[in-house]
């Protein structure tokens, strides 16, 4: 069964929330749907994501912070602190656990309701993140006087020295980390004040862009709200104007060709992949290339290399395959040098005053 975009996955009546239970997979992005539809007035949504931490910088919970801070959409300065004034909401806040972060909302009011989550949605995906919104959430230098001493603070950086200032909370936190020490549960997810100052604005926006995304999300709704809105909803949000894909991925190559406009294949001789995987691991070894997440060292894996000498026979005659079926705009490059022929012509196709 496909609806709005959303495959079903299973379907049971549970007499325990007087209701049925749906669970939808997105099509498009893979984002699963946990769907409740019963007779309860107070409607809920909630959107999370896995975000287990590498460190204790709290990074998770400073953008579970900074992310209710405005967004594309609602450029607000506040917006959460306006919600929570000025809707009919019976439930709004934002949650950091060791592996998960989680943002759920409630209202009775149907149209508060969809509002909410058109408030929400925009949030987590489209954030205004500045360097000034993760020094003020997160952390910053500064002195109560100009003679004064200088002194860290923000926002999480403050709730945080609060926390440790707690024997209790202290004593729950070490015990954690002595039972898990080898896991994302052997470090504090909400940041231990030590740590939380070395974390950069660079690793702040990276995390972001590498667990902020439809994938990697379960989103859940409970209420008599309709089902179809909730399905029309989030296939409009997580379809997007325009959005840009790269790697093979071939077990969802071709759910993404049903809505994508245009794909660049560079289908080089194996030789050459090889040689630029290897020339990239060298230059990099050891360290974060810049279109990586921090945290991601460059190294040599050889499942990988034999991925690479191995895909023009085990992928490739699949790939094409697909391609040739597609009716959508499909470019196959066999040299870099056909493809950079083709951005010239694209560029100079977009750039005025040229012909």
């Amino acid at each position: 069964m496909n609806t709005r975009g959303f495959s079903l996955v299973r379907e049971e009546r549970l007499s325990e929330v007087s209701g049925t239970v749906k669970l939808w997979r997105h099509d498009a992005t893979g984002a699963e749907l946990l769907s409740i539809v019963n007779n309860d007035e107070n409607k809920c949504f909630g959107a999370t994501f896995r975000t287990p931490p590498k460190d204790s910088t709290g990074v998770a919970h400073i953008l579970e912070h900074s992310v209710l801070c405005g967004s594309e959409k609602y450029p607000v300065k506040e917006p959460f602190v306006e919600l929570l004034k000025g809707s009919l909401q019976t439930f709004l806040n934002a949650f950091t656990f060791p592996d998960k972060t989680c943002y759920p909302v409630a209202s009775a009011n149907l149209q508060d309701f969809y509002n909410l989550v058109d408030v929400y949605l925009d949030a987590v995906f489209f954030p205004r993140i500045d360097e000034n919104c993760f020094q003020q959430e997160g952390w910053h230098i500064e002195a109560d006087s100009p003679a004064g001493p200088l002194r860290y603070k923000g926002v999480v950086f403050n709730e945080m020295k609060g926390v440790y200032s707690s024997p209790d909370s202290v004593l729950a936190e070490h015990s954690q980390q002595s039972l898990f020490p080898d896991m994302t549960y052997g470090l504090d997810s909400g940041g231990n004040p030590e740590v939380i100052p070395q974390l950069t604005y660079k690793a702040f926006k990276s995390f972001h862009e590498s667990h902020y995304h439809p994938s990697n999300t379960r989103f859940f709704f409970w209420g008599d709200d309709p089902e179809d809105e909730r399905l029309r909803l989030l296939d409009a949000a997580l379809a997007g104007d325009a959005w840009v894909m790269d790697g093979n991925y071939l077990r969802t190559l071709p759910r993404r060709l049903e809505r994508c406009d245009a794909v660049l294949f560079l289908d080089y001789p194996r030789r050459l992949c090889l040689f630029r995987a290897l020339r990239r691991i060298l230059r990099w070894r050891g360290r974060t290339r810049p279109d990586m997440a921090e945290g991601c060292p460059e190294r040599l894996d050889p499942a990988f290399i034999r991925w690479i000498w191995d895909f023009h026979r085990t992928q490739r005659p699949r790939v094409l395959e697909l391609l040739s079926a597609w009716k959508g705009e499909a470019h196959i490059f066999r040299s870099p040098a056909q493809c950079a022929a083709f951005l010239a012509q694209q560029k100079n196709q977009n750039t005025p005053g040229t012909e």
